[in-house]
């Protein structure tokens, strides 16, 4: 009932517990079965349970004969009690698991391409591939542990595409979109503000859609490229407008919790609204600052507040 009037089962408490946790350390009667509705992904089937646990382990002989006896696996998914909402690894198929991402426990295996690769080998979809590749591109496990740029070239070696970049760049993974580049993705509006190119962003606004200068603009905030950000705002990105990325939040969101003064001080001169309240926690820019105690911005919007 919580979790569909909208509860955050991630929120930790002032112990950083979230509620798994809590239910681990708990005494209820149907402790296990809050334990499992709690644990996500969600997964009830033994044998896809065994080829996640495989995946994660870096079992790739024991995950390969799992495939080998149940080639349907890399076509199903775990089906997840229904009171969870359409999140971004809702109902997860098996191959996106080798993204790490959402962050599992366990650290990923050494040989993660390697157990890619044996998925690969044995028909993974299209849709899959592309899916796959930006999950890698915006997660952080990968990345903290050298695994993210072998992935997305192995990925992209096995044909996935990847897609439009403003979650990517939205979590600030400047050199997971450096690989695609590379690759030779084509540069767009999009990569050219959030990896702060402001020649190239000056060159391609004239011909972007209003959605694409929106999510130009989005990036640039986040990833603290001010003249970037400029540029956006010249070419007509709406300054209050819930961002591309990070949807609950706005542009001042974004600077005050980056502790980014110089961006406050371009989103306030042209006339950010700084009253506005994030959709997931009813805040301000100064509540956020003040939270997350990031004292210059909280300094700096302050001050401006006070004159007003």
């Amino acid at each position: 009932l919580l979790i569909r009037r909208g509860a955050t089962t991630w929120q930790a408490d002032a112990k950083g517990r979230d509620a798994l946790a809590w239910a681990r350390s708990g005494s209820a009667p149907d402790r296990e079965d809050i334990i499992h509705l709690l644990d996500r992904p969600v997964i009830d089937d033994p044998i896809f349970a065994a080829a996640v646990k495989a995946v994660r382990a870096g079992d790739v002989v024991g995950l390969a004969a799992l495939l080998d006896r149940h080639p349907d696996l890399l076509k199903q998914r775990a089906r997840e009690p229904d009171c969870y909402a359409q999140d971004y690894f809702r109902d997860p198929r098996l191959f996106w698991f080798v993204a790490f991402n959402p962050i599992p426990p366990l650290p990923p295996p050494r040989n993660i391409v390697a157990v890619t690769e044996a998925m690969i080998a044995r028909g993974v979809e299209q849709a899959d591939l592309d899916y796959t590749i930006g999950l890698v591109m915006t997660g952080s496990r990968l990345r903290e542990q050298k695994l993210q740029t072998p992935m997305i070239v192995a990925l992209l070696n096995a044909g996935a595409q990847a897609g439009g970049m403003v979650m990517v760049l939205g979590h600030k993974e400047r050199d997971a979109v450096e690989v695609i580049l590379k690759s030779g993705h084509p540069m767009s509006v999009v990569i050219a503000a959030g990896t702060g190119r402001a020649k190239e962003l000056a060159d391609l606004l004239p011909g972007a859609s209003p959605h694409d200068v929106h999510g130009a603009f989005s990036v640039a905030v986040i990833n603290g490229e001010v003249e970037c950000a400029r540029l956006c705002l010249e070419a007509g990105a709406p300054i209050n407008a819930r961002l591309l990325a990070h949807r609950h939040s706005t542009a001042a969101h974004q600077a005050a919790i980056n502790d980014d003064v110089p961006m406050l001080k371009l989103l306030v001169e042209r006339g950010a609204d700084l009253s506005v309240q994030d959709t997931a926690w009813n805040g301000t820019p100064l509540g956020w600052a003040r939270h997350e105690k990031r004292k210059k911005a909280q300094a700096y919007l302050e001050d401006v507040l006070g004159r007003r």
